[in-house]
């Protein structure tokens, strides 16, 4: 229910990357943990699915020209945060994220991937 999805190329002069959205769907918060750009592997890949990962960080490392992917983000929000191209052919960004349970103190659980379209 969650997604992440390519928006628009920023055209600012500084690298140009390109921005992304990431919608949550889902019926609670989400806690995105971890933000990856993987590009076309030769064989397995790094995720053994023909996917190389060339990096991978927190979410608070996207705070980039304006945009910042926020960690935590609510039933029916979204957020754009830019992502820098990798220098080789077919690519893509994955976001990693747990969902919040019920329940004081607040916390978050589960190890759930959305993955954008195959940039080219």
């Amino acid at each position: 229910k969650a997604r992440v999805s390519f928006r628009k190329w920023s055209n600012d002069g500084l690298g140009d990357p390109a921005i992304f959205c990431v919608t949550n769907s889902e019926p609670v918060e989400i806690l995105i943990w971890n933000v990856r750009v993987q590009v076309r592997s030769k064989g397995k890949g790094t995720d053994g699915q023909g996917w190389d990962t060339v990096y991978d960080d927190y979410p608070g490392q996207y705070n980039l020209r304006g945009y910042a992917l926020s960690a935590v983000l609510a039933s029916g929000k979204g957020c754009e945060f830019p992502v820098m191209q990798p220098f080789a052919g077919d690519w893509r960004v994955c976001l990693l994220f747990s969902k919040r349970r019920p329940g004081t103190p607040i916390t978050h659980s589960g190890n759930f991937e959305i993955i954008s379209e195959v940039m080219k």
